[in-house]
């Protein structure tokens, strides 16, 4: 990808960090979130149909993380699972893994299905709960198919 389109995607992940940042602090609305989320989800999608899957090859590191966080936060199931069919379709060196287990998860949960690899949870009064994980007995199987820690190990990082 053109070096203006690499810093255009990593731009849209200072944006989503940011507005994230405000929202949590109270600073902007729910509705300006959603617009914000929707406008960088609209942009992804353009760059997508114009330029192809915004691998690391293709682009930089931080344009792909980009790429994969906007498609996380967007909450549009559709868009998410074309993408995600997308990640599917790279190579190992082309993607992080691990993104297939965020993305699915993240996809499963907003249609209110339990999460297959662990990745989703909410956080209140500095309290993390997970969303319910289908057979959790084999978690940390299927979290090692995708390079991932254990469930174990996750769980100590984000608290």
């Amino acid at each position: 990808l053109s070096m203006d389109v690499t810093k255009e995607l990593e731009g849209m992940f200072d944006n989503d960090q940011e507005i994230i940042k405000k929202y949590s602090l109270g600073l902007i609305s729910r509705e300006e979130i959603i617009k914000n989320t929707e406008n960088n989800k609209q942009t992804l999608g353009s760059i997508i149909k114009k330029y192809g899957f915004p691998t690391k090859i293709k682009t930089s590191q931080k344009a792909y993380k980009s790429a994969t966080i906007v498609t996380l936060h967007c909450g549009d199931v559709n868009f998410m699972n074309s993408f995600l069919t997308e990640m599917r379709n790279q190579s190992e060196k082309d993607i992080d893994k691990a993104d297939i287990g965020y993305l699915t998860d993240k996809i499963n949960i907003l249609k209110k299905l339990p999460q297959i690899y662990g990745t989703q949870y909410m956080k209140k009064d500095d309290k993390i709960s997970f969303m319910p994980v289908e057979d959790i007995e084999n978690i940390d199987k299927r979290r090692k198919e995708l390079g991932m820690e254990t469930w174990e190990e996750y769980k100590k990082k984000i608290s």
